[in-house]
């Protein structure tokens, strides 16, 4: 913890915003302050906050820029005050929703739990309590899935331009891949992503049925409803294109690149790999009726 100040000494920015911020708390008004830095935030400027006349401190959290982007405050407001109500948590004790600026209770003789701290049983079972006691509660106002807000963060990503690790692709891939791979009628399946003007990027699909089965609208739609179920409204197809083959390489492997290219319109490269030239012959030509189709339709 930093050194403690009164208010009137800020000296950075961020000082400057947590004075700013106590003086909007009515609690606060006409009182003799003084308030620190809590280290440890990611995001957050938190801060510890000592009143004269109080007999206990509190902590504020500031909110980062651009976190809001990421963090419903309101509904982040809510889950603190259940958590406090259910016995887990902090007193919150002031809250504007306009800035999401938080005053809760400063719980002294705590700190933030590491993964040493893991290392002990008792400390895991413990927790592994206090979650179960918080998810007793009412639910709040917005639920996510770990994987819905994963959809929404890689959203976000492509909004904003933002470069995603190497593999990421190969991995979202795979994914997708495997929820048409479920579905009874299909034999194979690959998938890479197609640039989108909203979205950032959504799913295009190549599929090979099982013999016996034909490539109908309404199987079309079964398989999209399939997606959707499996990986949630974010997973968005763009298309979905039913081919006889897919191009791999003699040892099997599906050549991902030469989906993406068949899907912007690109030359394939180099195909010397390839087990059947003509499976990209196949590909272009079923995307190109698909386009054909949907022009028509429209």
């Amino acid at each position: 913890m930093s050194k403690r100040l009164k208010l009137g000494q800020a000296a950075s920015l961020a000082e400057r915003e947590a004075e700013a911020a106590i003086a909007a708390i009515p609690l606060f008004q006409g009182r003799d302050v003084t308030y620190s830095m809590v280290t440890g935030g990611i995001s957050n400027s938190n801060w510890r906050i000592d009143v004269d006349t109080h007999s206990r401190a509190y902590f504020l959290k500031i909110p980062g820029k651009g976190s809001e982007l990421f963090i419903n405050r309101k509904a982040a407001n809510q889950a603190a005050r259940l958590a406090h109500q259910r016995g887990v948590g902090a007193e919150v004790v002031h809250f504007d929703p306009a800035s999401g600026l938080e005053l809760t209770e400063f719980m002294e003789g705590y700190r933030a739990s590491t993964n040493v701290d893991f290392l002990n049983p008792q400390v895991w079972s413990r927790v592994t309590d206090l979650y179960r006691e918080f998810h007793a509660c009412p639910p709040l106002m917005i639920t996510r899935t770990i994987f819905e807000m994963i959809e929404e963060h890689i959203v976000q990503a492509h909004e904003f331009k933002a470069t995603l690790p190497q593999d990421f692709a190969l991995l979202r891939e795979n994914d997708d891949r495997d929820v048409f791979l479920r579905h009874a009628a299909v034999a194979e399946a690959g998938v890479t992503g197609r640039p989108d003007d909203l979205r950032g990027e959504v799913i295009a699909a190549f599929v090979v049925l099982k013999h016996g089965r034909q490539p109908t609208e309404g199987l079309r739609r079964e398989l999209l409803a399939t997606v959707r179920e499996e990986l949630g409204a974010l997973a968005v197809v763009g298309e979905l294109t039913f081919v006889p083959m897919l191009p791999k390489t003699r040892s099997g492997k599906i050549m991902r690149r030469v989906l993406k290219a068949v899907v912007l319109d690109r030359d394939p490269g180099d195909i010397t790999t390839i087990e059947d030239e003509g499976s990209v012959d196949e590909a272009r030509a079923a995307v190109a009726e698909l386009k054909a189709e949907l022009t028509a339709g429209g």
